[in-house]
């Protein structure tokens, strides 16, 4: 892969569209282009372009101080433009950069409204799809590809940790970094994910278990069904066998039948008036005050977890005081040396001479033994002393005593919580059990309504088969054969043959209590069950989602890991093989002295630096705790240099390019522009820095702005740039051939 061109197009002083064509004659792939230009004229606006193109973001680092400073703003002649564009074009016949094209054209496109284009083979991408494309290929604005004057000084001046990030291109590492971020905001993306999908199981598992407790109910009605219909059957065949059996009746019984009608009218009418004060109307209303009731006691519950939760905090915290203030009380081991000795003599001393001939007190013999058992130990033990130490104890003891305090509160908060919820229980249980009994009393009234209602009738029959006899009890036959029609299908003979030994009265009993489970049951839809298991499909998926989503967060950790390994064990071999070869250019470019790259960890805890270069490095667990950084160690001949400020201008310059060379060499990037990086240097290291470069281009593409005729004499293409008369650069190439005899 190399350069072949870029265009440039109302960017910064190139006003009018400029090309730069950087493949040369024939199938050369390599080599070196210069551009020169008097100061002024533009030339490193081209390196600007270049670096803009390419995902710059700072404007600083452009030499502007807004956006639109890299649009074209004017003249005296011609009016400033609307619009900055730079193209690059690359040779991807080697398909260094991962997609099928065997040229890839990126360009940016800026407005001055702001608007801000990536293109790649003109179609728009994000910016860090163009930087992890470019990463592939090991070109980035942030490493050696683009190199200006002032940045040799920069990569001497700057931070340990800032060095580093030279290393890491060098390494080809820029490339995994970015996976590695992609992955981890996929990980992110995959944890929440897994929050929301559980979160939504938590949602459908109460409605799912209504869900299923009503589809049972369905599945449990259907079963009572078919038992209603089997009753029923023996219900007509019982009546139908009376009936045909039934012939004759005692006139007498009529009249006692028709008190008894009335009697049991009478009792409806009352248990009529009965049934409205159970109504559900008005165990409805008591449920509405249940509900507020219960959302009352949820808000409660609430507030008690979340005090609970600041409880077990302040809880914590007591602890923690109190642990503090042991770890104060604590003793401490003391040294019985002989300065420890001969305090404790002195202090014997001054107390005998004060008893001036009086007998030795037993406290004073008890403390020399003391003193012997000591001496004996080697050491003893001490409580801590000190204004520090009972200033802490001071300021922890009246930190508990605050907390107790607010600990306190938040229990008596607690509590206040609890009795209320309890209350609140209380009221609920008491509307419950009004309601219970509402409930029972309603359908016991219900209950006595159906049972007087079908001793009217079974009174009315019967009365009708007093009056019309024998052939009146035909009728009724023919009246009970027309129901099993309706019915049963007219399976009259089927119900012949059912044999019970049942009355009436219990098969109607059964058949009412079978009438009644289904009116439990009769509010449920029947959709229920279908709904339940569309509902029962939908948490299996959301389940099986859940447990895929994980196991993807286990393969992007494992992943990760695997990503960190590979970057250390490339940083390792990379700092070795650019150590080498900076000690190599340094001594050639100074003729002799020695240079020496030193990888160092910062302690980010505590801001200590070690030399931590060690073969098992790659392993170690507290490798989280520490970042590493890259010390520059040079000593120019005959000189011992401690600090790289104390390196000359010209010797930072070569130490500088010693290092960029030692990089290029390592991972040599497609191509590199080099901005008057060597201007500080005399012709005959000017002449050292020729005679690399061209040797290093035989796999790196060089283009160069440059003053230097050393420079210029390797160039395979030159272009000149000037300042037109309307204060536009212009570009123009030169016969080197020319150029090159002028110099002989």
């Amino acid at each position: 892969m190399f350069l072949q061109k870029i265009e440039i197009s109302g960017f910064k002083s190139f006003a009018k569209k400029t090309i730069l064509d950087f493949s040369g004659k024939g199938d050369s792939k390599n080599g070196v282009t210069c551009v020169v230009g008097p100061n002024g004229s533009g030339k490193s606006n081209v390196s600007d372009a270049l670096r803009w193109v390419i995902g710059e973001k700072s404007i600083k680092n452009l030499r502007g101080n807004k956006k639109e400073d890299v649009i074209f703003a004017g003249s005296s002649s011609k009016a400033k433009l609307g619009c900055a564009q730079v193209s690059v074009f690359f040779d991807n016949s080697n398909k260094q950069f991962d997609i099928d094209y065997n040229q890839v054209v990126i360009t940016r496109k800026v407005y001055r409204d702001g608007e801000n284009n990536y293109l790649i083979n003109n179609s728009k991408v994000k910016l860090f799809d163009l930087i992890s494309l470019l990463s592939q290929a090991g070109i980035g604005h942030g490493n050696y590809t683009i190199v200006n004057q002032g940045m040799t000084d920069k990569i001497l001046l700057s931070s340990p940790l800032e060095r580093m990030s030279f290393l890491e291109d060098a390494a080809g590492v820029k490339d995994i970094q970015l996976k590695k971020i992609k992955s981890l905001r996929r990980m992110k993306k995959t944890k929440e994910n897994i929050k929301k999908i559980e979160s939504l199981m938590r949602e459908i598992e109460p409605e799912l278990r209504v869900l299923k407790i009503q589809a049972r109910k369905i599945e449990k009605s259907q079963k009572i069904r078919k038992k209603l219909f089997e009753k029923r059957k023996e219900y007509f065949a019982v009546k139908l066998n009376g009936i045909e059996k039934s012939q004759k009746k005692n006139d007498l019984e009529l009249k006692k039948i028709e008190n008894q009608i009335l009697i049991n009218q009478e009792l409806i009418n009352k248990l009529q008036f009965d049934l409205e004060k159970t109504s559900n109307d008005c165990i409805n209303k008591q449920n509405k005050k249940i509900e507020e009731i219960e959302k009352e006691k949820r808000d409660l519950e609430n507030n008690r977890y979340e005090l609970e939760r600041i409880g077990f905090k302040k809880e914590i915290e007591l602890k923690s005081l109190v642990e503090k203030i042991k770890e104060l009380d604590k003793e401490e081991v003391v040294l019985v040396d002989r300065t420890y000795i001969l305090s404790k003599l002195e202090s014997f001393k001054e107390e005998l001479s004060k008893l001036e001939g009086k007998p030795v007190g037993k406290k004073i013999i008890s403390r020399i033994r003391n003193l012997l058992v000591e001496i004996q130990a080697g050491k003893t033990v001490k409580k801590k002393a000190g204004k520090e130490v009972d200033a802490k104890k001071k300021v922890l003891r009246k930190d508990l005593e605050k907390l107790k305090k607010e600990a306190e509160v938040n229990a008596d908060e607690i509590g206040n919580c609890k009795k209320l919820i309890i209350k609140k229980n209380q009221q609920i249980q008491k509307i419950n059990q009004e309601n219970r009994k509402k409930q029972e009393s309603h359908l016991e009234i219900k209950d006595k309504i159906r049972r007087e209602q079908f001793e009217i009738e079974k009174a009315d029959k019967y009365k009708k088969h007093l009056k019309l006899e024998q052939n009146k009890l035909k009728q009724g036959q023919k009246d009970i054969l027309e129901d099993i029609k309706n019915n049963f299908n007219g399976k009259i003979d089927d119900l012949r043959k059912i044999f019970s030994n049942k009355n009436l009265d219990d098969l109607k009993m059964e058949i009412e209590k079978f009438n009644w489970q289904l009116e439990q049951v009769k509010e449920i839809d029947n959709s229920v069950v279908e709904e339940s298991r569309e509902l029962q499909e939908k948490y299996d998926f959301l389940k099986k989602e859940s447990k895929d989503l994980k196991l993807t967060l286990r393969e992007l950790e494992e992943i990760i890991i695997e990503m960190e390994k590979t970057i250390k064990i490339k940083m390792k071999k990379a700092f070795q093989a650019i150590g080498k070869e900076f000690s190599d250019y340094f001594k050639l470019m100074f003729q002799g002295g020695s240079a020496e790259l030193e990888r160092i960890k910062i302690n980010s805890l505590v801001g200590e630096n070690k030399n931590i270069f060690e073969d098992d490095d790659l392993d170690k667990e507290n490798e989280k705790e520490f970042n590493y950084g890259l010390e520059i160690k040079v000593n120019p001949p005959g000189k011992k240099i401690n600090n790289l400020n104390m390196l000359s201008g010209g010797e930072r310059t070569l130490t500088s390019i010693a290092l960029l060379f030692a990089l290029i060499s390592y991972n040599p990037p497609p191509f590199a522009f080099l901005d008057e990086i060597e201007a500080n240097l005399d012709e005959s290291n000017a002449n050292k820095f020729s005679r690399i470069l061209k040797k290093l281009s035989n796999k790196t593409q060089f283009i160069l702005a440059t003053h230097s005729r050393e420079v210029m004499r390797i160039a395979d293409i030159l272009y000149g740039i000037t300042m037109d008369k309307d204060s536009y650069s212009k570009v123009f190439s030169v016969r080197l051939e020319q150029v090159k005899q002028g110099w002989v």
